[in-house]
């Protein structure tokens, strides 16, 4: 086996399981942590060791006005208002609820474009829609699992996060963007830490106490910096200059089941049959969004 092919096997292992991981840790840092100020501490740090690696092993690559101006907006919306809104839902949302429900960004995207380009999907996609719709109501609909006002506050900040996600998604797809995949990274989240900064300062009070700080939290933090940031996110831009999309979007399916597994594991989170249940419904769901896209591009090709 060539060295590109164990790259791309420890590429894929990573984005699978790092990614599902994550909602375990932003849920035991933000136990300690505001969320935006958390979010903000990870970014920002995370965008500078990104880049300065970046640029002591290939040199900087300078982006125009242009593509740094887009770079920030889809920073924004990608980490400053949308993943910054998740670790928010997960003081009161659990990590498995919490994955499943992002799973069906995919079905958000398509809602999105058909309402933009006024031309409704394909036929497989509205498969696909109702089939995620029934399962987010199974989901949501659980008395065991939804059981106060601050959860629905959660799951709405979740929702809000998915819309973030999917303007970011389809303006990247129509921006000029930075050449380098470092510089665009790291422009990302150095802007979504600004971001998460500002709203911690205006809304948080004594957004943390390091001096009491356990290890847990700590651990956490430098993981979602380390892994969860850095080796996650480049792991990704690696996969998809080598592999199709398609595969690439596969972690759609595998982070779910992981971040369940683990949220069960350590933190004796409830899973119910009839989140199974709407797992398959909507993970099935995506299935069939994401087949109908694989084969429009290869249609228009």
């Amino acid at each position: 086996m060539d060295k590109e092919k164990i790259y791309i096997i420890l590429s894929f292992a990573t984005i699978y399981i790092v990614w599902g991981a994550t909602y375990l840790f932003v849920a035991y840092a933000v136990e300690e942590i505001a969320p935006f100020f958390m979010s903000g501490v990870r970014y920002i740090l995370a965008s500078i060791i990104l880049i300065s690696f970046a640029t002591l092993i290939k040199g900087w690559k300078p982006p125009t006005r242009k593509q740094a101006i887009n770079a920030s907006i889809v920073g924004m919306l990608f980490l400053g208002l949308g993943t910054t809104g998740v670790a928010w839902a997960l003081q009161t949302v659990d990590t498995g609820f919490t994955s499943l429900l992002i799973s069906t960004e995919p079905l958000i995207i398509v809602l999105m474009l058909w309402v933009l380009n006024r031309k409704p999907p394909a036929l497989q996609s509205f498969l696909g829609i109702a089939l995620g719709i029934s399962g987010i109501y199974l989901l949501v609909s659980q008395s065991k699992i939804v059981v106060s006002m601050d959860h629905w506050q959660g799951v709405m900040a979740i929702v809000f996060a998915q819309i973030c996600w999917g303007l970011g998604t389809i303006y990247i797809g129509r921006a000029d963007m930075p050449r380098s995949q470092e510089t665009s990274t790291s422009l990302q989240m150095f802007t979504g830490g600004i971001i998460a900064f500002i709203i911690s300062f205006a809304i948080e009070d004594n957004p943390v106490e390091w001096s009491s700080l356990s290890w847990t939290a700590m651990g956490s933090l430098a993981f979602l910096i380390l892994f969860g940031s850095i080796l996650a996110f480049s792991a990704f831009n690696y996969l998809l200059l080598r592999v199709s999309p398609e595969k690439v979007a596969t972690g759609t399916y595998v982070n779910p089941i992981i971040a369940l597994i683990l949220g069960w594991w350590f933190r004796d989170e409830l899973i119910t049959f009839q989140s199974l249940i709407a797992a398959v419904l909507m993970l099935g769901g995506v299935f069939f969004i994401n087949s109908a896209r694989s084969r429009k591009s290869v249609s228009t090709a």
